[in-house]
């Protein structure tokens, strides 16, 4: 009996001795101290430190693969793959989960489809999915993509057979995952082609959004995070524009901090604004090629931003900010909305204290955020964080505290927040860390219109505005 309990103590410490991802790192003695300094590191750049140490050969200064080794690596091992005869007795046919949802950042809705069920969203680790019936069957358009982490996917009203899609997470969560640029289809996404341009760039190493000129599917642009170990990375983000499809593209704007999120005024494709992690919002009024701050802040950190499809000069921001030490509980989201383009802003705030917004964002506005405007309705706002989507409604405007007074009523409620104000507010069966509102109008004289959450749990689609989803 003691022989059996020492055996098992002596296999118990071999196998703490391999959980060590340092132990089993360095066992040919390589980079030992570069990867014990990144375990001591603290911030969401530890997974990018990480995983250059692990790609940078002993003696070097940074990975040295030639530019599309993934690809390469790929194709190798397809060309290798065998069948020998005992695999040949042993098929095996994938059965399942076919519908199953992951964590989902990016949605684009074909305008081919006058229906509006065909759309087309990017996993943040299981590449891009179709749908033909409003989410109730998906296809995986990418099961061989030597890249799985798409974030943003983008298309173009004049063609919608040419897609983008941007690979790679940025926002600073331990499970983000470096992407490979971006990749293209021209035929509606039956086959897609990594753009070379994008491949392999160390100032791509995720892709936060797209896009694309509705009126030329060659036109597009993009923001980007660069990997941070980079020498000089001071210069850590950066708007990228190709005017012939992704064959070339050129830097037209650097910034030391993350530009997060790009948006094009509907009315305007040459006006373009984005917003820039604890800077504020820069705005280009000819296509990109200049830019200028037209709000300034050091006060909030990640912000997203929706442009009103029916008046391009109602603008709103979501913005998170850290609450000081001595106040952890304190709020942390905030909803910014400029009347005129961006010459104002102001916070919109609460019209009384039954009505509270509360923290939407719940202490994770870095990671889930997202806001969409109203189809038919410039006042109307619709917001999501960490735990609830919020429809809030602009009244009135507070001289006395240069503030817009609103309403809210909670669409969903994932965490019960809002129970004792709103007592039939529900989950609705829709996860509680939502990335990205998409709303498409469908009827003006209804004022309906269908609301699509891509979120942690996957997709939650609704076809009749937030009252019930899929």
């Amino acid at each position: 009996m003691k022989q059996q309990i020492s055996v098992l103590l002596t296999i118990l410490a071999i196998c703490a001795c391999n959980n060590d991802p340092i132990g089993r790192l360095e066992a040919d003695g390589s980079n030992m101290k570069s990867a014990n300094q990144i375990l001591k590191m603290d911030g969401p750049e530890r997974y990018l430190a990480f995983h250059e140490a692990i790609r940078t050969n002993y003696g070097q200064e940074h990975p040295n693969y030639a530019e599309g080794y993934r690809l390469t690596a790929l194709f190798r091992a397809a060309r290798e793959k065998t069948n020998n005869q005992r695999s040949a007795r042993l098929p095996w046919i994938e059965r399942g989960p076919g519908n199953v949802g992951g964590r989902t950042r990016g949605i684009w809705v074909d305008p081919a489809d006058t229906t509006d069920h065909t759309v087309f969203v990017g996993s943040a680790g299981g590449g891009i999915w179709k749908t033909e019936d409003a989410g109730v069957t998906w296809k995986n358009l990418t099961p061989e993509f030597p890249n799985l982490a798409t974030a943003t996917i983008a298309g173009s009203q004049v063609n919608p057979q040419v897609i983008y899609a941007g690979t790679g997470e940025g926002f600073g969560a331990s499970r983000n995952i470096l992407g490979d640029g971006i990749w293209k289809t021209d035929d509606g996404g039956d086959s897609w082609q990594q753009l070379g341009s994008t491949a392999g760039k160390e100032l791509i190493s995720a892709v936060y959004r797209i896009i694309v000129n509705p009126g030329n599917e060659n036109e597009l642009l993009f923001c980007t995070l660069a990997n941070p170990r980079l020498p000089g990375r001071g210069v850590s983000s950066n708007i990228f524009r190709s005017l012939d499809g992704g064959n070339t593209i050129e830097s037209v704007y650097t910034s030391e901090r993350a530009i997060q999120q790009i948006v094009a005024d509907p009315e305007n494709f040459n006006r373009l604004y984005a917003t820039v992690n604890g800077r504020g919002v820069i705005r280009s009024n000819n296509g990109g090629n200049t830019w200028r701050y037209i709000y300034e802040t050091t006060e909030f950190g990640r912000m997203e931003m929706s442009v009103s499809p029916v008046n391009s000069r109602h603008i709103y921001i979501t913005a998170e900010s850290n609450p000081p030490e001595d106040a952890p509980d304190q709020n942390t989201s905030h909803l910014i909305y400029s009347p005129n383009a961006g010459v104002n802003w102001y916070e919109v705030v609460a019209i009384d204290s039954d009505n509270a917004f509360g923290d939407w964002f719940n202490g994770q506005g870095w990671y889930d955020n997202t806001v969409a405007t109203h189809p038919y309705d410039s006042l109307i706002v619709y917001v999501g964080g960490a735990g609830p989507i919020l429809e809030i409604s602009l009244e009135s405007f507070d001289r006395q505290s240069a503030s817009y007074l609103a309403t809210m009523q909670p669409v969903t409620d994932g965490y019960g927040e809002y129970f004792f104000q709103y007592p039939d507010a529900r989950s609705k069966g829709v996860h509680v860390d939502h990335h990205q509102l998409h709303l498409v109008a469908k009827d003006s004289a209804t004022r309906s219109f269908y609301m699509i959450d891509a979120n942690d749990g996957g997709v939650a689609f609704s076809k009749d505005g937030g009252a019930t989803f899929i």
